[in-house]
């Protein structure tokens, strides 16, 4: 069933196109599928031995980074659900939205949100803030987990029905309501870009 999820469908393009590029950023990096994957599953690795179970859902607010799409890739690797915040909220929004979710995670860019933390330490949820500097060395946590045991994910098996991401409405004529997202909807999602706008292995966006 791990072919039905968005966690499988990028294990299996690694598997097929490693070498090609997966990310680009700003000409200063590019890091191929095989990496990607890499970087991923030993981020989630390290997500789990945070003390992270499936079914728990981690807040990420992050600028527009690899590091947030390494960190989203992780999270629901982990079985977890990833919970994305604009870093532009307010301390009020991010309580809020940390509560509303019921997040046992706060991530962060290393130079961190002072918003988000001021909710976060309210709220009694632990943040880690994450960082890649160079390309070939992996993600690193701030503060460090305990030792990972990256074999361990072997034994993690993503399922379609894994609540993979946590969006909230845009709240227009209410409060804003949590919506779940399982993996099987991310991976439809994914295929229906790539059908509506024909896209191959040898395009990129």
């Amino acid at each position: 069933m791990e072919c039905l999820t968005l966690t499988g469908f990028l294990k299996h393009v690694a598997e097929k196109y490693p070498s090609h590029r997966a990310i680009s950023v700003s000409g200063r990096l590019d890091i191929t599928h095989a990496r990607l994957q890499q970087l991923v599953e030993r981020a989630a690795s390290q997500i789990v031995a945070a003390g992270v179970k499936p079914g728990d859902v981690v807040a990420l607010t992050f600028p527009n980074t690899i590091e947030f799409v390494i960190m989203f890739l992780a999270v629901i690797r982990a079985r977890a659900t990833a919970a994305p915040l604009n870093s532009a909220y307010m301390t009020e929004e991010f309580e809020f939205y940390l509560s509303d979710s019921e997040s046992k995670l706060l991530l962060t860019a290393k130079e961190g949100n002072e918003a988000a933390q001021a909710a976060a330490s309210k709220l009694k949820i632990p943040r880690i803030s994450v960082t890649l500097s160079q390309p070939e060395s992996d993600v690193a946590f701030s503060p460090a987990p305990p030792e990972s045991d990256l074999e361990s994910m072997s034994k993690i098996v993503n399922e379609p029905s894994d609540v993979g991401l946590f969006l909230h409405t845009s709240g227009t004529t209410s409060r804003p309501k949590g919506v779940p997202l399982a993996q099987l909807n991310l991976l439809s999602s994914v295929n229906n870009i790539k059908s509506v706008y024909k896209l191959s292995d040898t395009d990129s966006t």
